[in-house]
């Protein structure tokens, strides 16, 4: 899986599976917010980390959540 294929699984779960919820996402706030439908914006490596450490309450490497799409990049 790439990065980009990550983060639009890890949306539409977030969505509850819902593709409409995901366009109307409200949490702009979300380092993966402006990738949600794969653009190209910034680096998806470190947004991808800074919504880990948000998850994980700083440490990344100690995440439980195999199941969870952004898994295998939690960390660099």
């Amino acid at each position: 899986m790439t990065k980009e294929e990550a983060i639009g699984k890890y949306c539409l779960q977030c969505m509850n599976h819902l593709k409409n919820e995901v366009k109307l996402c409200p949490s702009t706030d979300c380092p993966l917010y402006k990738n949600r439908f794969g653009g190209s914006e910034g680096n998806k490596t470190k947004k991808i980390i800074a919504r880990c450490e948000d998850c994980t309450e700083g440490l990344p490497k100690n995440c439980k959540f195999k199941d969870c799409p952004l898994f295998e990049f939690r960390i660099e």
